[in-house]
């Protein structure tokens, strides 16, 4: 019965984080001219349509939207034999990068909206770098 509890806290907890990322992308993007920025610019809400991947790395459209779904099912299939921290981490980069395919395949880009000094991104971002962490430190082979 404790699996099922692991389970349940981890799709709430990730649900949770997807859904206020899906709120503040349908924000950012219905009012990009709505900027508060803090600090001498460095904090703040800013919109930016993201043509990239992370750290706006371009690539082909096409390649993004066809190798988003296979990798994101590949790393799905890792889940069976991981510990719950695992299970954790890949379930914050599956519905990270979920929410920004979703952005992909609607808008062309991704939605981003949190600037940190010279960066602009958003909660999926932050989800799927925390999964990628929280996955090394997991990892067996780390020491």
């Amino acid at each position: 019965m404790t699996k099922y509890k692991d389970v349940f806290l981890i799709n709430r907890l990730g649900g949770f984080l997807f859904l206020i990322d899906r709120i503040l992308k349908h924000i950012a993007y219905n009012n990009p001219w709505d900027t508060h920025l803090f600090a001498n610019g460095y904090i703040g809400w800013q919109y930016f349509a993201n043509v990239g991947i992370a750290f706006s790395i371009p690539l082909p459209q096409i390649v993004l939207l066809l190798a988003t779904p296979i990798l994101l099912f590949w790393i799905y299939k890792q889940t069976n034999t991981q510990s719950l921290l695992a299970k954790i981490a890949i379930s914050l980069i599956i519905l990270g990068a979920t929410s920004n395919y979703i952005d992909r395949v609607f808008y062309s880009i991704t939605i981003d909206y949190i600037r940190l000094f010279t960066s602009i991104f958003n909660i999926a971002d932050i989800m799927v770098l925390s999964g990628i962490i929280l996955l090394i430190k997991t990892s067996k082979y780390t020491a």
